[in-house]
């Protein structure tokens, strides 16, 4: 985590205000992926982001409880300024985090004492996973597309790179995945034929009665689809940080005292808790003290710090004769008698003013590098990223559902980006743009429909995931069933009586543990498959089963029909063995369909 790199104790105002604003660049402006120079004394580190900022309440008493995970390159190690050259030294010297750390990549490569790290730094951008804003999962069915966007959500949320998501285990990231959708980061919806512009953007409804039923005066309402709803929050997202941004780049001049105190305050108090001494003197430095005790009122909120030390009395350093910090903080009080002076001869500062002199030197060097508490959870977790997952993106006609807004899918027409585009929806009339920070993700059953026939629009604004049977995933024979193999000899048959696009997914596969549960699978799952995919053609279905035994091919009965001469007396009748037939649960009919030499 970085910590104590973003921020320099200066006295100067303006570069107070200067290290203020880059700390909070740092933490909201920044992108996962790009460089950190972090200099520190006569070395500087360098280090690439990972992870989006959190905050952490708990490390405010040593500063750093706004955080970044990051990856520190050079093996961990400082670099010598002394390798550097006068131009990126002199750069160095400013203390400053440099967003355009890259400006400076050949030169700090040349600093870096390691082959292997060189090649590391130099693929550091190229290789942070950064996902696509447009997504489909395509292939199979029964092959995990839907099942796998739990972990690309997941995956582009948290900023990590899928395979990592997935090495967790399914259930830890569906828990996070429903907690994320609870919170509105994530949004599901399943395209179908009647599905259209009006539920998916905007559309006018009948506004009905508390038990569901049109009133007797029919009225109608505006209401927003479920691609605008999740649109329009992760824009408000963005607009709050940008004004977070604003705010801290300005906060020397509009910082909250109360909440100023009551943050040192916290911060001392943990010190003391520590058993660490914090040290007052007073302005002719005679009499020296320390804190000994913070005072809280009832409701947690500070009240005053009391004082220990050489001098004879204990006084307290009240939270209501502290409005003169922002008088220090501007540079108009130079000393305790200034103090003094601006309280109109009150003796509490005659006596202590030196006190107050030497606790506002303090709480400014807390103020450089303090940035106040977030107020919301919007504002706590920074930028986020937000999914729509469309599931059967296919089965719907892309052009009714997306009409005009097709284009702003784009990533180049997305706002923030280059070429960013607003469209006005045409039955609110409102301006409307797709934010930067929103993410779709399709699935596509390729048996439903070709890829080849999917909507031009949508195939050159998508980036494609294919997804094929994986029988590594599934686990285990069954009474020396090996399902892993059967799957494999089906879905051979299949690519040369079909094609690659009809085969059996291996989720259809999962869960089978014993010989009911495989009986169940291929009578009500995979047979049924296949007499879609084949159109009831029998005689391949069987081929695929490689004549197993569960088909049955009878002869037609001549004596049917008086006259015989229209019939096909080649045509045979197939029919499936009874539910109830010993052979579903005999292994050896399973086995039949991957054994070569065996037929039934």
């Amino acid at each position: 985590m970085i910590s104590n790199i973003h921020y320099r104790e200066d006295k100067d105002l303006r570069r107070a205000g200067q290290a203020a604003g880059n700390m909070w660049r740092f933490i909201r402006k920044m992108n996962v992926g790009d460089l950190v120079v972090a200099p520190s004394n006569l070395e500087f580190y360098v280090a690439r982001i990972l992870g989006h900022a959190t905050y952490d309440k708990s490390r405010i008493e040593d500063d750093t409880a706004y955080r970044r995970k990051v990856e520190w390159l050079n093996n961990k190690k400082p670099i010598d300024y002394t390798k550097a050259k006068p131009g990126l030294r002199e750069k160095l010297k400013e203390r400053y985090i440099s967003r355009n750390a890259s400006r400076w990549l050949k030169e700090i490569k040349e600093c870096l004492n390691d082959a292997e790290t060189n090649s590391t730094f130099s693929q550091a951008k190229e290789n942070i996973m950064q996902h696509p804003l447009n997504t489909i999962l395509y292939g199979p069915p029964g092959t995990g597309k839907t099942y796998d966007t739990v972990n690309y959500a997941v995956a582009i949320i948290e900023g990590e790179s899928v395979e990592v998501v997935k090495s967790e285990g399914h259930e830890e990231v569906k828990n996070r995945f429903n907690e994320y959708r609870e919170n509105g980061q994530i949004e599901m919806v399943t395209f179908h034929q009647n599905y259209a512009y009006e539920d998916f953007i905007e559309g006018i409804r009948p506004v009905l009665d508390e038990e569901g039923e049109e009133e007797e005066d029919v009225k109608y309402e505006l209401r927003k689809g479920v691609f605008r709803k999740i649109s329009n929050r992760a824009d408000n997202n963005m607009k709050q940080v940008a004004k977070n941004m604003e705010q801290a780049e300005s906060k020397s001049e509009t910082w909250d005292l109360d909440e100023l105190l009551q943050a040192f305050a916290t911060s001392v108090q943990k010190k003391l808790d520590r058993g660490e001494e914090v040290k007052l003197s007073s302005e002719d430095d005679r009499s020296r003290a320390t804190i000994i005790k913070v005072s809280w009122r009832k409701d947690g909120m500070f009240r005053s710090f009391r004082l220990g030390g050489s001098g004879t009395s204990k006084p307290y350093l009240s939270k209501k004769n502290m409005g003169f910090y922002k008088d220090f903080y501007e540079g108009k009080i130079k000393s305790g008698s200034d103090i003094y002076k601006k309280s109109g001869g009150d003796g509490t500062f005659w006596a202590y003013g030196g006190y107050y002199y030497s606790l506002f030197k303090r709480m400014r060097e807390f103020h450089y590098r303090w940035i106040p508490e977030p107020r919301s959870s919007e504002e706590e977790e920074g930028v986020k990223n937000y999914v729509l997952i469309i599931d059967e993106i296919n089965r719907g006609n892309i052009a009714k559902i997306f009409g005009e807004l097709i284009t702003l899918i784009e990533e180049s027409r997305r706002l923030g980006r280059s070429e960013a585009t607003k469209v006005t929806l045409p039955y609110s009339g409102e301006s409307f743009g797709v934010p930067n920070n929103l993410y779709i993700i399709g699935t596509m059953n390729t048996a439903d429909r070709s890829i080849a026939l999917l909507d031009t629009a949508l195939r050159r604004r998508f980036e494609f995931k294919e997804m094929m049977p994986d029988p590594s995933q599934i686990e285990g024979d069954i009474d020396e069933v090996n399902l892993k193999e059967l799957l494999e000899k089906m879905n051979k048959r299949i690519r040369v009586l079909l094609d690659r696009e009809h085969q059996i997914g291996h989720t259809y596969f999962l869960g089978v543990k014993d010989m009911d549960a495989l009986k169940q699978a291929f009578q009500n799952k995979i047979i049924p498959l296949l007499q879609e995919y084949f159109y009831d053609n029998w005689e391949n279905i069987d081929l695929v089963l490689n004549q197993n035994g569960f088909i049955n091919a009878k002869d037609i009965d001549s004596g049917l029909f008086k006259k015989s001469d229209l019939i096909d007396e080649q045509r045979k009748i197939y029919e499936i063995l009874p539910e109830n037939n010993e052979n579903w649960k005999k292994p050896e009919s399973y086995k039949n369909i991957y054994m070569e030499s065996n037929k039934a």
